[in-house]
């Protein structure tokens, strides 16, 4: 199994290759580094998931999720990937390492999920707009619970997990 940071994958997706898959995809919009080489990367437009298995070097088609347009964001944890879309702010979960994805549904009303970052107990959270509301997952993204807007804000683009209790 091959390890790679997430430096080194961000390093390759500028130098892909004429014949990749990566190809006439469009845009990377989001990466996310599983474990042993995979490394999943969502695109737009067409809202296509790629897959490497040997930390970014080559890369296949797993294919549209749904009928997304962008996939926004990606996030891990214990098994488990989750993709957040756009247009129709949906969430897909793998519990396969991306090989095959199950549509989790819409957040509420919100056409974009921005953001999304796990960290233990399942836990994940959602940055969504344009009603800038975070939703919260304690199963590993089966089911969402709207935590409300955010301040006065329409759009959540970014989250980060800084300590054990700390999310920004």
């Amino acid at each position: 199994m091959a390890y790679c940071s997430m430096a080194d994958v961000q390093a390759i997706i500028p130098e892909v290759v004429v014949g990749s898959a990566l190809e006439g995809k469009g845009n990377v919009l989001s990466l996310v580094y599983l474990s042993g080489g995979v490394v999943l990367a969502g695109t737009d437009p067409g809202g296509r998931m790629l897959r490497s298995t040997d930390c970014g070097a080559t890369w296949i088609d797993v294919g549209q999720l749904g009928t997304a347009e962008s996939i926004l964001s990606l996030t891990y944890l214990d098994g488990v990937v989750l993709a957040g879309t756009s247009p129709g702010g949906k969430i897909y979960r793998s519990i396969d390492y991306g090989l095959t994805w199950s549509d989790i549904g819409q957040l509420g009303a919100e056409e974009y999920i921005n953001a999304l970052v796990s960290f233990g107990e399942e836990i994940t959270l959602a940055g969504t707009s344009p009603g800038g509301k975070i939703y919260r997952s304690a199963d590993g993204g089966a089911t969402w619970i709207d935590r409300g807007q955010l301040g006065s804000e329409t759009s959540i683009y970014s989250l980060a997990h800084i300590s054990s209790s700390v999310v920004l």
